[in-house]
């Protein structure tokens, strides 16, 4: 390991060598591969990086996007349980002998049985760590050492050391079935979709020190966001924010501690951990919005996203800059927000353009005309306690800036108050601990619906008439069957009359003056003018952590 008690030595000539033997063998079985090759470099995390720095970790987790995707090949050593394993299959210190599955069909033809990549690879404790993740997913070239066997894979074909193919061309091969290589096949054109399958994957992932749950997915977030245009923020990319707030739980979870010095937010996944890890964008939940998500994007969502730099500044999340647009090879409808084309006689600062656009591009909705927006920010942090100040957005990736921003979102939004109410007729595994509950108003009418910790909802004693406060974040466009198969006729049409009439809300808490998110669902609109306290629907200032 290197450390910054022994970086010097290291970096002296012939430091490595005189070290070497106390190197982990399959650190020394790469190093013989790579001068075999003929290669002069090799990175290895444990050397390149100073383990006992954070700043050096900050400087080179956020870019191994950029390490990976320019490396000639990635070495991964999945065999064994740890790093004294080696790689077995080149036989450094013995012969690696496979037992032979073949069958006898007749005098001149045997058969043998042969197993794709993914079956060795599936199984060793390599490809349960989160770490390990990027390595697969980033790099163009890999060598994947398993079960004593060697297997090469791109992103055009796959190989295995045991079988010898007469076609030496680049293509299909059994050997890429279930590779998770696969799913970058789609990055140019639809890398919202690469985001979310690379998501589910790496929620099956564990990390050693929870802390690092951003930073082992950084870098395949960085590439996506490439594509889409805009940054990774707390996991979420900038350009697609508003989507990007709806992300459910599959079971009950728990907020993520305060890990060493690192504060994880209620509004991302990485705030919140589970058992399984499981969080995921359901299409129940995003019923009808992805037909066209550009679309929803620009005139469903209204909120003015902000966020508190790590200087307790306020910048925006998406900036809309030159860098933050997506790739031209983005489908339309998966492309994120945008700023309307400046005719060539005005610029962009023009009074006229401002006051019919937001700061993401959206026209300004007629009932959001004359609202406290995003220029009048009152509400203060405890440890940021003067005035509220906002910033041009800097680079969130510039390779000088280590500190990251604070996890405190700052807007202006729709509120009112509702009841809630377990829904008696769904029916639950025994160790499912997510239960679906009614959103009711002042009236006791049923208006919405969220799915909730059912341990929170106990020990908050929600069959108690206290309302509870519900922030609307966006426009939804229909309740799936899932979530309601019935009809309340709360507003007059019929269901299948019904669009846009909804909106996705949190449901919040409060800890010193902090929202922070409790669940994910769906009400009316119509029900905001129903709140179930007196100051009814409230246009209000939030700092949301």
């Amino acid at each position: 390991r290197t450390t910054k008690e022994n970086i010097k030595e290291l970096m002296r000539h012939n430091g490595i060598n005189e070290e070497y033997e106390k190197l982990p063998r399959t650190i020394r079985d790469s190093i013989r591969l790579v001068t075999d090759l003929g290669e002069r470099y090799l990175w290895v995390d444990a050397l390149c990086i100073i383990q006992n720095s954070d700043r050096s970790w900050a400087l080179n987790s956020r870019v191994m996007n950029v390490v990976y995707g320019n490396a000639y090949f990635t070495i991964c050593a999945a065999d064994g349980n740890d790093a004294n394993a080696g790689l077995q299959a080149l036989g450094f210190l013995r012969p690696i002998a496979h037992p032979e599955n073949i069958a006898f069909y007749s005098l001149d033809v045997r058969l043998k049985l042969v197993r794709p990549a993914e079956h060795y690879i599936h199984g060793s404790r390599w490809s349960t760590r989160g770490w390990t993740f990027q390595e697969r997913l980033l790099s163009p070239r890999t060598l994947i050492f398993a079960d004593g066997r060697m297997f090469f894979q791109c992103r055009c074909t796959a190989r295995c050391a045991d079988i010898i193919t007469e076609d030496e061309h680049a293509g299909w091969s059994m050997d890429f079935s279930h590779s998770p290589s696969l799913i970058l096949q789609k990055l140019d054109l639809q890398p919202l979709l690469v985001y979310k399958q690379a998501l589910e994957l790496y929620m099956k992932r564990r990390l050693t020190f929870p802390k690092d749950i951003l930073a082992a997915f950084t870098g395949i977030g960085n590439l996506v966001c490439d594509a889409l245009g805009g940054t990774l923020v707390y996991g979420l990319p900038s350009s697609h924010f508003d989507w990007a707030l709806l992300w459910e739980f599959r079971d009950a979870a728990l907020r993520r501690d305060k890990e060493e010095h690192e504060q994880f937010p209620s509004w991302s996944w990485c705030g919140w951990k589970n058992e399984q890890m499981d969080f995921q964008y359901k299409d129940t939940m995003l019923a009808g919005i992805e037909e066209n998500l550009h679309d929803w994007l620009m005139n469903h969502t209204w909120i003015t996203w902000y966020i508190r730099d790590g200087n307790g500044n306020i910048r925006l999340v998406w900036g809309g800059n030159t860098s933050d647009t997506a790739s031209p090879k983005v489908e339309a409808t998966w492309r994120g927000y945008s700023l309307p084309q400046t005719p060539t006689d005005e610029s962009p600062t023009d009074s006229s353009l401002s006051s019919k656009h937001d700061a993401y591009g959206r026209t300004i909705r007629s009932q959001h005309l004359g609202l406290t927006r995003s220029q009048d920010f009152k509400l203060i942090l405890n440890e940021c306690p003067f005035d509220v100040e906002i910033v041009a957005e800097v680079e969130a990736l510039s390779p000088h800036r280590t500190e990251r921003d604070m996890p405190f979102l700052q807007f202006y939004s729709w509120s009112a108050f509702f009841r809630i109410r377990e829904d008696r007729r769904f029916r639950y595994a025994p160790h499912q601990n997510f239960h679906r509950y009614n959103i009711e108003d002042y009236k006791d009418d049923w208006c919405g619906t969220i799915m909730l910790d059912s341990v929170w909802a106990l020990r908050k004693d929600l069959e108690l008439d206290d309302p509870m406060e519900f922030i609307a974040i966006s426009d939804a466009k229909q309740f799936h069957a899932d979530e309601y198969d019935d009809w309340s006729s709360y507003i007059p049409m019929e269901r299948k009359e019904s669009t846009w009439d909804l909106y996705y809300v949190l449901l919040v808490e409060y800890h010193a003056d902090i929202a922070y998110r409790v669940g994910l669902g769906k009400i009316y609109k119509e029900a905001f003018e129903n709140s179930c306290k007196p100051e009814g629907k409230r246009w209000k200032e939030f700092i949301l952590g």
